[in-house]
């Protein structure tokens, strides 16, 4: 099972340890990428992928299409700057 993470890329602070343990982590440049990158990730069949409220709000799909995916797990984190997973 393929994990990987999605983040601002001015947000330093988010999935720092999640990085530094090897995991995949995406970095947008822009907010509005979001239903893209995620696309990209679903092709190269990662099957949970972690994104911050802050970005999931930009997302048209994944309401409307990966509610019922049971291929594809997405999980939105707080946006807080507290929250370091």
């Amino acid at each position: 099972m393929k994990v990987s993470f999605i983040k601002f890329k001015d947000d330093k602070d988010r999935y720092k340890i999640a990085k530094m343990v090897g995991m995949d982590v995406f970095e947008l440049d822009s907010p509005e990428d979001i239903d893209k990158q995620i696309q990209e990730l679903e092709k190269k069949d990662y099957r949970t992928i972690f994104i911050p409220n802050s970005l999931a709000s930009f997302s048209n799909d994944i309401i409307n299409k990966y509610k019922y995916n049971e291929n594809l797990k997405i999980i939105i984190t707080p946006s807080s700057n507290n929250n370091e997973l």
